[in-house]
């Protein structure tokens, strides 16, 4: 059989090529309910299909990803005589073709395919917006990149201290004391290649220990608010620190 490729005219699936045989079925329309979908909705299809040789030669169809690789499942009838549908949910898109993009939204392409009893067949192209107004997706869920500390600004970037604005917040660093080397946790932070923020964990700019085993265990600690810069004394409660500095890895 031959087959012939049109611009779809009829239909209403956003411009979309139809590809038919010679004498086989062909599209009238394929469309959607709606244009976009987020976590937890759904799409319903609707195709509705004619055959040279009658409805009664329609043998049915089945909903495909884009390139024709996986099924979504058959096309059911839907009243109106040669009208078929098919609603596909969020996660079921997701179990075909795992669900994951940093934009905010990502197209997904859908083939719709119908066959008649002798052979012939037609298909038909259309694309949905999965959305996500948070940022994106991650393992086929929607995720706020701009709070989640397990995915902070993309997937599977993890931040200790938390996420804040797409950013990880400042964390304490490693224990430090005078045989360490640094003069101030400015100068810690910057060997870390990262930069000393005052007051910017848990409104502190560092912690102070009286001994270096008790900055491991951090138990005991005095809490300071003091300039970055300003040169550690180690003594007292600042035998041991731990400074605040950004969390950029």
């Amino acid at each position: 059989m031959d087959t012939t490729e049109t611009s779809g005219v009829g239909s209403t699936s956003n411009g979309s090529t139809t590809t038919s045989t010679d004498g086989g079925p062909f599209f009238l329309s394929f469309s959607t309910n709606v244009g976009t979908i987020t976590d937890g909705e759904s799409v319903v299809f609707t195709a509705t299909v004619s055959d040279p040789d009658g409805l009664d030669d329609i043998a049915g169809g089945t909903l495909f990803t884009g390139d024709g690789a996986f099924s979504y499942g058959p096309f059911v009838a839907a009243g109106q005589e040669g009208t078929y549908s098919i609603t596909v949910s969020w996660d079921a898109i997701d179990q075909v073709e795992v669900i994951e993009f940093e934009n905010g939204s990502v197209e997904r392409l859908f083939r719709a395919e119908f066959f008649d009893m002798k052979g012939g067949s037609a298909s038909q192209d259309t694309t949905i917006t999965l959305s996500c107004p948070g940022g994106g997706a991650c393992g086929g869920a929607c995720i706020d990149f701009q709070s989640d500390a397990g995915n902070c600004g993309a997937c599977g970037k993890v931040c200790e201290g938390g996420c804040e604005s797409a950013q990880c917040a400042p964390i304490l660093g490693e224990c430090i004391n005078m045989a360490s080397g640094f003069a101030s946790c400015a100068e810690y932070c910057q060997e870390e290649g990262e930069v000393c923020v005052e007051s910017g964990c848990g409104g502190l700019t560092y912690k102070g220990y009286g001994n270096s085993g008790l900055c491991m265990m951090d138990l005991g600690d005095s809490p300071y608010t003091d300039a970055c810069d300003d040169v550690n004394t180690w003594g007292g409660n600042e035998v041991a620190v731990r400074c605040c500095c950004t969390d950029s890895t």
